[in-house]
């Protein structure tokens, strides 16, 4: 849960600001198999999100090695700590055949008034990256990481077969023995 904004922090010009300018967090929580799943926990950090009336999101998976998109949208609904929208995209359009694929996420907003607004997707508070193996169809396999950047945005790698596998391990024991 996010704090609150101190008593004693200055908030003037807050109410000026266009949507597109507003502080807005958004937390993601990813589950994969054959379908990865997001879903964004959009929070009113001062009041005014609620005032423009959140409608629906625009949820954009960008390749972080070519600048390929992947915009799904879906509508926000209300929830106890602001407002939630879960998307879905089979994971096969995640992966790029030959090498790692690393996505970003971001979120547009969009109101009542026509209005949108941008964050960048975080990890939620305290999050802990997670790794795993899935069988994509035909037995193939894929190896998943969800992780958090330096910045806290949420961040996902895939690495699908053999070759994907392969460069996988390869980093992992060259860092493995960098560190001797």
């Amino acid at each position: 849960m996010l704090a609150a904004a101190p008593a004693d922090v200055p908030l003037e010009g807050l109410a000026e600001l266009a949507a597109a300018e507003l502080p807005v967090a958004v937390d993601g929580s990813v589950a994969v198999g054959a379908s990865t799943r997001l879903t964004v926990t959009v929070h009113d950090l001062y009041g005014r999100v609620a005032a423009l009336g959140p409608t629906g999101v625009r949820v954009v998976f960008t390749e972080r090695v070519s600048a390929a998109e992947l915009p799904v949208d879906a509508p926000l609904l209300p929830a106890d700590e602001g407002w939630t929208a879960t998307v879905t995209l089979p994971t096969s359009k995640l992966l790029r055949a030959g090498r790692l694929a690393a996505w970003s996420v971001h979120a547009e907003l969009r109101y009542a008034d026509g209005s949108t607004g941008n964050a960048e997707v975080r990890a939620p508070q305290g999050y802990v990256g997670r790794r795993g193996v899935v069988l994509g169809r035909l037995g193939r396999v894929l190896l998943v990481q969800v992780v958090a950047s330096a910045r806290r945005g949420l961040v996902l790698r895939f690495a699908g077969g053999a070759v994907g596998a392969r460069q996988v391990m390869s980093g992992r024991f060259k860092r493995l023995f960098a560190m001797r």
